[in-house]
């Protein structure tokens, strides 16, 4: 009999056929690749995060360094102002300029400060000086000068090289300028009207110009370095060197530039060794000498606007004397035998009209000046070829101005009074 056939199922949950039961919301297990792909998105977001933690510390630096950089700067501005402050009321005792802004009454000061520049311990201070402290300026004048902070404050100081920079030069058809880096600007804007100037003056003079096959160059040395008083009327020269100080201490009117003033300056002591080479070519008879003195004058001072104490004192002097004795005469500017005795220079004697000395030479200039001015420049170096070959006013006066003794005192006395 067939048996009845029965099976017993088992199911063994580790048989790799079966099926594990799915729960309802199981998330995906991730694979090889997604891991990989998760790892490059972390690294990068921790570079971005690196990135940007490095320029948010940069910044913080920068702005850690701009604040103090203010704040240093702040506080060297403040200690400026206090050292300018002080400075101004060493200048003046009326207050600084720039309390007028504020509303505060203010008088005209005396002296005005134009601009300061500290340099360490030194102070080059601009002045504009609205009143003069002497009687040979003519109005307000500009001028720098140099103050030196010590413990009891600041004090007026001697000019040092090292306030105008490393030396140089610049060289020009006559003359070799050495200068302080400060003027160059300056010393380059006056160099062609210098040459210009000492070709003029030869030519006033008689003096061939100087030969390209000469050494004829001469040396300008403009600086602080020498003792100096400032006035122009001081001459600075010796052989063929000029000496000048900077233009910047120079007292010059308020409204002339630098370069005018460094000209001015420089000129005067070049007319004069000018004429002292002529005076070496020509004869002049003693009765001639104080005309000829009187032309030397003329060509030191045409032109000059710088104040000088030496040409107000010889200015003076001949005011007085015109003031109290009247228009001049031909013959006053005559000179007499003591005129060409080479007294010491302490000593002044000369001979008297109505009781007075004559200021001979300065009368003499005035006379030039007016012969230049009516007749022309022409009559410079004809009055040097003159004095050998005439003898008095009657041969001279037609020779060399082409007008008589008295039609040449005449218009002489006329300009002196219109002047």
């Amino acid at each position: 009999m067939r048996g009845k056939a029965t099976f017993d199922w088992q199911i063994r949950e580790d048989d790799p056929q079966a099926e594990p039961a799915q729960p309802a919301f199981a998330a995906p297990r991730p694979t090889r690749g997604r891991w990989t792909t998760l790892l490059g998105l972390a690294g990068v977001f921790l570079a971005a995060l690196g990135v940007v933690g490095q320029q948010v510390v940069r910044r913080a630096e920068a702005n850690l360094a701009r604040v103090e950089g203010e704040l240093a700067a702040a506080a060297e501005a403040e200690a400026w102002l206090a050292r300018r402050e002080a400075l101004y009321q060493t200048l003046a005792p009326l207050p600084p300029p720039w309390r007028e802004a504020a509303g505060q009454a203010v008088t005209a000061p005396a002296v005005e400060v134009q601009q300061i520049e500290l340099v360490e311990e030194l102070a080059l201070v601009d002045l504009r000086v609205n009143v003069p402290e002497a009687p040979w300026y003519s109005g307000p004048y500009r001028q720098v000068r140099v103050y030196r902070e010590g413990p009891e404050g600041w004090a007026p100081a001697r000019p040092v090289e090292a306030l105008w920079g490393e030396r140089a030069a610049h060289t020009t058809a006559f003359f070799r300028i050495e200068f302080g880096a400060r003027d160059q600007a300056t010393v380059r804007a006056m160099a062609r009207s210098l040459d210009l100037t000492y070709l003029q003056l030869r030519r006033d003079l008689g003096l061939p110009p100087p030969s390209p096959y000469e050494q004829m160059t001469i040396r300008l040395v403009v600086g602080p370095g020498f003792d100096q008083s400032l006035d122009i009327g001081e001459l600075r020269f010796g052989g063929s060197t000029l000496l000048t100080p900077p233009p910047e201490l120079l007292p010059r009117p308020a409204s002339m530039a630098l370069a005018p003033a460094l000209h001015q300056a420089v000129s005067l002591p070049l007319a004069v060794k000018t004429f002292a080479e002529a005076r070496g070519r020509y004869t002049v008879p003693c009765e001639w000498r104080s005309l000829a003195n009187g032309l030397g004058l003329f060509l030191r001072w045409e032109g000059k606007e710088l104040p000088s104490r030496r040409r107000w004192e010889q200015e003076r002097k001949l005011s007085s004397w015109l003031d109290d004795l009247g228009p001049p005469r031909l013959e006053h500017i005559i000179a007499v035998g003591h005129d060409c005795w080479n007294l010491p220079a302490y000593m002044e004697i000369e001979a008297p009209v109505y009781g007075r000395p004559v200021p001979r030479p300065e009368l003499a200039a005035t006379l030039i000046e007016y012969a230049v001015h009516a007749h022309g420049r022409q009559v410079l170096p004809a009055l040097l070829r003159g004095f050998a070959r005439y003898e008095g006013w009657e041969e001279l006066a037609p020779a060399v101005f082409g007008v008589e003794p008295a039609e040449l005192e005449a218009g002489w006395q006329a300009y002196l009074a219109a002047r």
